[in-house]
């Protein structure tokens, strides 16, 4: 080899070991910023994060489970397919200040998920469970007894809710306003079902 090519090849293995130690910062700073979120002394930090984590797992774009994360409001219609109990329990453990939340579709539910989605997020307003297949008369009298504050209900294609559910959405001030929409009647209540 000639003295160019010693060169050549000394300037290569810098520039790997450069690469290298790029991608060991990198790693190093990704980890740290990791170790913050952990530690972090503001719990909503952490509980944002990780409910941003979870719909960025599911599929959802990162820039929009931030927006809906933060305004307490989530339309999973977009990762239905991959919604499960576990993702919406997890979803109600992290975000216990969520006003709406829309299953619509989201066959793989259960009531397991929406009894504690409701006694997490007692603060909830509006809830889809439209075309929750799996979903009974269970979830509405738990939706009823844990969010006060119900005003909506959407329940259009939920076929195991039976008319028992039905009479207590009618207890609780709820008309059906049609297509499976339950609302209240009063202003200062709060159901419905669609």
């Amino acid at each position: 080899m000639n003295h160019y090519e010693n060169k050549i090849l000394s300037c290569d293995s810098d520039i790997e070991t450069l690469q290298t130690h790029i991608k060991e910062l990198q790693k190093q700073k990704l980890q740290d910023e990791l170790e913050n979120i952990k530690s972090s002394t503001e719990p909503n930090m952490k509980v944002m994060t990780t409910a941003v984590m979870i719909l960025t797992q599911l599929g959802m774009e990162e820039t929009r489970a931030n927006k809906q994360v933060a305004e307490g409001a989530l339309y999973l219609y977009s990762v239905c397919a991959k919604i499960t109990d576990t993702s919406v329990i997890e979803i109600a453990k992290h975000c216990p200040g969520l006003t709406e939340m829309y299953l619509g579709a989201c066959i793989n539910i259960t009531d397991t998920s929406v009894i504690v989605l409701a006694e997490h997020c007692s603060g909830l307003r509006e809830i889809g469970l439209g075309a929750c297949f799996n979903i009974t008369d269970t979830s509405i009298t738990a939706l009823v007894e844990h969010c006060p504050g119900m005003t909506t209900i959407h329940l259009r294609g939920c076929s195991n809710i039976t008319d028992t559910a039905k009479q207590l959405l009618r207890e609780y001030l709820f008309s059906d306003s049609g297509g499976g929409c339950w609302k209240r009647a009063k202003k200062d209540c709060y159901i419905s079902d669609n």
